[in-house]
């Protein structure tokens, strides 16, 4: 009696470890396969836009519709988790289907490199040109960066004449790198000149009147008659040798006021202009010429005056 018992245990337990292998067969598992588990940061997809195929049947963008995948069967549609790429690591994404929930990773990476934009590639600068910002030349853009790091490999020197190839190098945080070659030339200053525009001031010689004097002695002499006769004669010619002392010279060419200077270092330019122009006066406009001068530099430099009626002049400029 007890064998049986056992016996009729054993086939129960039997059924119901079979009955369990069947229905564990009968279910079924909806799987969905992407195009790709790796996306590129910032990369503009969304996650109906990652699937590739559910359950084998392919997945084509105009079965997209507001975050849905709505299959040609018309039955069923899946709906799309969030997904947003703006920073690196593993994402996971949620697709629910026929009341399935199933979770997919898709890794965020890094692995383009920044671009370097620059309006030329070749550029002129005059040599000293304090005001010359060789990073203003070009800007660096990264798709997952905000700042980037650049590097100008090449030497640079603006206080010497000469062509400079440079090399720059942009390297974002992931470690991708883009180079970038630029010229620069640096090249002698052009003449500067100042044109000062002077009202000319004509000299005249001053106007004797020897007329007044022989006047006075002819009018004591007039008292009788032999002077008087004496008298008309001599007004005559008094007025004659007056009018003849009355008339204006014409003016001569001239450029006065030129004088050395002392300025500071790193004065400005400005400031050298008008310390040149002071005091100057001239009977036509006149030109300055203070290309040699460098206000970065002490020393004694030559400026150099012109006028347009051929006058000319020098002064010594003294940077200390």
């Amino acid at each position: 009696m007890m064998q049986l018992q056992c016996i009729k245990k054993v086939v129960f337990l039997m059924g119901l470890f079979i009955f369990s292998i069947n229905l564990t067969g009968c279910s079924t598992s909806n799987e969905i396969k992407l195009n790709s588990y790796v996306v590129e940061a910032n990369t503009p997809i969304t996650a109906c836009e990652l699937v590739a195929s559910i359950n084998d049947v392919e997945v084509k963008l105009e079965y997209i519709e507001n975050n849905q995948i709505i299959l040609p069967d018309n039955k069923n549609a899946i709906n799309c988790g969030s997904f947003v790429n703006d920073h690196l690591g593993i994402h996971t994404i949620e697709y629910k289907y026929k009341n399935q929930i199933i979770k997919l990773n898709v890794e965020v990476v890094d692995t383009t490199p920044p671009t370097i934009i620059s309006e030329k590639e070749k550029f002129q600068v005059e040599v000293e040109n304090e005001y010359f910002n060789i990073n203003e030349l070009f800007n660096c853009f990264d798709t997952y960066d905000k700042n980037i790091n650049s590097v100008i490999k090449t030497e640079f020197d603006i206080n010497a004449v000469g062509i400079y190839d440079l090399l720059i190098i942009a390297e974002d945080s992931s470690g991708n790198q883009s180079e970038k070659a630029l010229q620069i030339e640096v090249i002698e200053k052009e003449k500067e000149i100042v044109e000062v525009i002077v009202t000319p001031r004509p000299t005249k010689k001053p106007i004797v009147d020897n007329g007044s004097t022989e006047n006075n002695g002819n009018t004591d002499m007039g008292t009788n008659g032999n002077s008087g006769g004496a008298s008309d004669s001599d007004n005559s010619g008094g007025s004659s040798g007056g009018s003849g002392s009355n008339e204006n010279v014409e003016s001569q060419p001239y450029l006065s006021g030129v004088k050395d200077i002392v300025v500071s270092v790193d004065s400005s330019l400005s400031d050298l202009t008008f310390m040149l122009q002071s005091g100057i006066s001239s009977s036509a406009s006149i030109s300055i010429d203070y290309a040699q001068v460098n206000l970065s530099v002490p020393g004694s430099y030559t400026v150099n005056y012109y006028t347009d009626d051929n006058q000319s002049a020098t002064c010594t400029v003294t940077v200390q």
